[in-house]
């Protein structure tokens, strides 16, 4: 039996090659009172020294969203939070983002229609861009399969991730995908 659709974006997994895995992730700045979403798998650039969401093909990402924290604007606390809502507005000014920015990070993934094993390292893909959940924070992104092309797209996948019920060629895979034009491996921070 295949797995149903069921996307949630990028899931950290594991390192490629044999070094360390931590799963570590660095800090940056979200705008503040930024006016979009960015939700926990979502695929991020830095656009002007902060982090969105990627947007077309052609964005170097940087790694892929965590969570963030920022003082909340009504009780003036410090707040966690899996997902930056839009708009809001951080009491001291200040959002900082956690993102697995690490370039050999392999994440798993769901795919939006069937791949086959052929798809292992032979071409790149973007990303369907749909809202994630406001109340879990969880990023709904997945593989966008007819962006197959040998040219930048961000994404590659390396694998089948193993589970039960999912297999090559099912509807919607689950697999192992790595960033496959991130920032820190480009020659030049232009596109």
């Amino acid at each position: 039996m295949a797995l149903s659709a069921a996307f949630n974006g990028f899931t950290p997994v594991r390192k490629r090659g044999q070094s360390y895995n931590t799963m570590g992730t660095s800090k940056y700045q979200v705008a503040n009172t930024y006016g979009d979403n960015i939700y926990r798998g979502d695929l991020v650039k830095v656009s002007a020294g902060y982090i969105q969401p990627v947007s077309v093909t052609a964005d170097r990402p940087i790694g892929v969203f965590q969570g963030c924290e920022y003082v909340d604007p009504v009780s003036k606390q410090p707040k966690w939070s899996n997902y930056w809502p839009s708009g809001t507005s951080s009491a001291d000014s200040t959002v900082v983002a956690h993102i697995m920015d690490d370039p050999a990070a392999i994440y798993q993934i769901q795919c939006n229609a069937t791949v086959s094993i052929a798809d292992v390292e032979s071409a790149n893909y973007f990303v369907d861009i749909s809202a994630g959940s406001t109340y879990t924070g969880q990023s709904a992104w997945s593989v966008q399969v007819t962006s197959r092309t040998s040219l930048s797209n961000p994404i590659r996948i390396v694998g089948l991730y193993e589970v039960p019920s999912n297999a090559w060629g099912d509807a919607n895979p689950r697999v192992l995908a790595r960033i496959s034009n991130h920032l820190d491996l480009a020659v030049s921070i232009t596109n």
